[in-house]
């Protein structure tokens, strides 16, 4: 599974969101997570405002933090 998780240059609450993203994959297995910074990047995804998060291709939360529970359900949901 891909994860890419889009954020902004300097923006404390998107780090901690991809830091909290890498814990749950590491518990998870087999999960890929990746930060994307660029803006231009995210609108091909659809998203206008950061935070967001896309699981293999599909964009899944736009415009706000997740708690730790609702990330874990996210990821684990779409375990093969």
């Amino acid at each position: 599974m891909e994860v890419k998780v889009f954020g902004v240059e300097g923006c404390s609450s998107c780090d901690r969101l991809f830091r909290t993203l890498q814990h749950i994959a590491a518990e998870l297995g087999n999960v890929q997570v990746d930060k994307e910074n660029d803006l231009g990047v995210a609108l091909t995804y659809g998203l206008r405002v950061p935070p967001g998060i896309a699981i293999d291709g599909e964009l899944v939360v736009k415009g706000r933090f997740p708690d730790r529970e609702e990330l874990w359900a996210l990821l684990a949901s779409r375990q093969i």
